[in-house]
Formats: C-alpha cells, structure tokens, sequence
C-alpha cells in the first residue's frame, strides 16, 4: 500500500510537470492571453534592464523599487544568458516556475501528510497539480508561484522543526529566519505572514518565554541579515521603506 502511494504520488507530480511544461513553451501569443498577465513584463523588463547594466529601472531611464524584488533579482541571470531573445528568457522563466510548482506540491503533500493524514495529502496534490486555477496563478509570470513555494517551505519547517519542541536548536531558528526574509523579498506583505506565524509563537509558549529569547534573536537577525538591505536602499534612494507601487496602490484606492 505504502509503496503504491508512492507511485501515485510521482505520477501526479510529472502530470503537473508536464502540464504546465507544455504552457511554458508555447508561443507569446498564446502566453499572452493564457496565463502570463500584462504586469509581468514590467517586472521582467527590469529584469532585463539589470542584466544590461541600466539598473533598477523599467524605461532605461528613471529608477524604480516599485517590483518584487526576489523574483526579479533571480530573473536577472536569465536575462543575462539572453540578453536579446524577447522570448526564450520568459519560456525559461515560465520553465523554473513549473519545477517550483511541483515542489510546492511535494512540499504540500510533507506539509498535510504531518498536519492531517497520507490521503488528504494526496488529494492536495491531485488538486494542486490538475488545477487550472492553480496553473494561472502559478504561472502568470508574476512572482506567486515563488511566494507560494516560500510560504509552503517555511510553514512546513516551522511545524516540523520548531514549533511545540521544547529544545530550541539555534540552527533550526536561523534557518528559518532566512526562510521568512526570502518570502518578504518574495513579497512584501510577506510581513503579514511573518507576524501571523510570531504571535502563533508568542501564544504556543507564553508561559516560558525566557527560554526563547537567544534562539529569537537569532531567528530576527538572520531575517534582517536577508530582507534588511532592501529597505535601506528602498530608504536611501527613494526615501520611504515603502516601494513606489505600493504608495501608488494607496493613492488609487483613495481617489474618487
């Protein structure tokens, strides 16, 4: 039986891999309209505009720290290998976001299989796998697919390596410092995610608190050591922690 799930579960996760393979490498006119959106090549532009030496910017010409910057940063090299192709790097692109998926699925089905049981774990991934939903917004050519998979990563090593132990590794809690940094670079309301698992936390162990400070501490450090230099140069070029598309959000949501 336990052997069978196995197989089971492989065969989902090439299913999902082939799927959303055969997205990847259509043309950009399919892309286009299903299931890459508009707002991914203002990302993937800078993207490029990195690779060639411009810096952060999208017009070539004014700088802007309105992107999510992990995603960006990691499409650079990309851009780099191809700096003139307008098509391949986002194929490629599209390409890593299917391998992401399907480790999020395998990530998800750990992540259910401790929390629930084997069954619903594999119905998960059939879900997470054949979903068309799924499929849009994991590869939109947006950083989602990547915000997903930090989010899945870090949840799972909380539940499995620190949450309810009672002895608190240093090395567990640095390794899950740097997890929450990347899904804040990922994005950046990614703080939210960040503060919901901190008061699980406070709450879980709020009888012994003192026990904790050292590994805490630790555990904020290695988070600031990831996301830190990004909302100094966010304070130091553009004079607000916030980036300019969020500023630009509030702005819309206010206007009549």
């Amino acid at each position: 039986m336990r052997k069978r799930r196995v197989i089971l579960l492989v065969w989902l996760l090439l299913a999902g891999l082939l799927w959303r393979l055969l997205f990847s490498w259509r043309s950009m006119e399919f892309l286009t309209n299903f299931p890459v959106v508009d707002d991914c090549f203002y990302s993937l532009n800078i993207a490029r505009n990195i690779a060639l030496g411009k810096g952060m910017t999208c017009d070539g010409l004014h700088p802007t720290n309105g992107f999510q910057p992990l995603f960006v940063f990691l499409a650079v090299p990309v851009y780099w290998l191809f700096p003139v192709d307008k098509v391949l790097p986002l194929q490629i692109i599209l390409t890593l976001c299917s391998l992401l998926s399907v480790l999020t699925a395998l990530l998800i089905y750990r992540l259910l299989k401790l929390a629930l049981n084997e069954r619903a774990a594999l119905f998960a991934v059939l879900l997470w796998c054949l979903s068309p939903t799924v499929l849009e917004f994991e590869l939109n050519g947006l950083e989602t697919g990547l915000y997903v998979f930090l989010l899945v990563c870090s949840c799972y090593f909380y539940l499995r390596r620190v949450r309810g132990r009672d002895e608190a590794r240093l090395r567990d809690y640095a390794c899950l410092g740097v997890l929450l940094g990347l899904v804040i670079l990922a994005r950046i309301d990614g703080l939210f995610y960040f503060m919901a698992m901190g008061l699980d936390f406070l709450w879980l162990n709020r009888k012994r608190l003192a026990d904790f400070g050292r590994p805490v501490l630790v555990l904020l450090l290695c988070c600031c050591l990831v996301a830190g230099p990004w909302f100094v140069n966010n304070w130091l070029r553009f004079g607000s922690l916030m980036p300019v598309s969020g500023r630009a959000v509030r702005l819309l949501s206010l206007s009549p």
